[in-house]
């Protein structure tokens, strides 16, 4: 029964337009559509929603017949999808600032940004798989100058652990990062135009 009201109450807070087939508008739309905008928590006692105009997760609590607004985090730019890894612990996916944001749950139920993860063109969604769910996979568009270019504004920097600009993960972003980089374009001259 309450599993069924806290689907009733997803459901309440999502709305349809519905346009008539031959409805124009001279508005071109250049926004990202979204991917997976909402998800409950494992306890099912939070909602977590993307505010993809203001670049927010919005924080709820669900209750018998509502959702209680508990507050919202800034993320990145145009987050289009978030999957949440336990209780306390939920990745966002922002499309225009090529990262994953990692926001971190406190006991009352606001949070922040512990990480931000760049991950490369274009990120779209993201799973966790593997054992416990210890693994992300992040669906990204093309490898091209823009990350080449990011990886060499850090070049003969030490890296973080898990540092995606170190590719050779030897703790240093050097000319072998780029170089790996560069191997894997998928974009026709990519390192060059």
């Amino acid at each position: 029964m309450l599993g069924s009201i806290r689907r009733a109450t997803v459901r309440g807070l999502c709305f349809v337009i519905l346009l008539p087939a031959n409805a124009q508008s001279g508005f071109t739309l250049f926004e990202s559509g979204q991917v997976r905008p909402l998800a409950l928590s494992p306890d099912g006692k939070l909602l977590f929603a993307l505010n993809k105009p203001d670049n927010r997760l919005e924080l709820f609590r669900v209750g018998d017949r509502s959702a209680v607004p508990l507050g919202s985090v800034q993320v990145g730019l145009e987050p289009v999808a978030l999957a949440v890894r336990n209780d306390k612990e939920i990745w966002v996916v922002n499309h225009l600032s090529d990262s994953v944001s990692i926001v971190n749950l406190d006991e009352n139920g606001s949070g922040r940004v512990t990480r931000t993860l760049l991950v490369g063109d274009e990120p779209r969604d993201i799973v966790f798989a593997g054992p416990g769910k210890s693994r992300a996979f992040v669906t990204t568009g093309d490898v091209d100058k823009n990350d080449l270019s990011l990886l060499l504004a850090s070049k003969n920097t030490a890296a973080a652990i898990g540092d995606p600009k170190d590719l050779d993960y030897d703790g240093t972003i050097t000319a072998q990062d780029a170089r790996k980089l560069i191997s894997l374009c998928s974009l026709e001259r990519c390192a060059l135009n």
